[in-house]
């Protein structure tokens, strides 16, 4: 049927949260965390579109099926910056 085929639903929200001490008049200490695709929502890779890999289960292939194809999970990055 029309539309059949369609990839998964991209749900992305990436956070990031800083905090800065300052400690003296020209210096300061500033620690940050950025969490991407927070919620670890998987976000597959485009739907395979070639109808010749019907039926094939190998990876990365298998037209229209979204479960074959890798997904990125959530990464936490943290780190601290010191200015002065």
């Amino acid at each position: 049927g029309r539309n059949s085929v369609r990839d998964a639903i991209t749900n992305i929200a990436n956070v990031s949260v800083y905090k800065r001490f300052k400690m003296t008049e020209r210096t300061s200490f500033e620690i940050h965390a950025t969490a991407l695709n927070a919620f670890n929502h998987f976000n597959f890779a485009s739907v395979d579109p070639t109808l010749l890999d019907a039926g094939n289960t190998s990876s990365g292939n298998g037209f229209g099926d979204p479960s074959l194809t890798g997904a990125n999970g959530r990464r936490l990055i943290v780190g601290g910056k010191f200015t002065f």
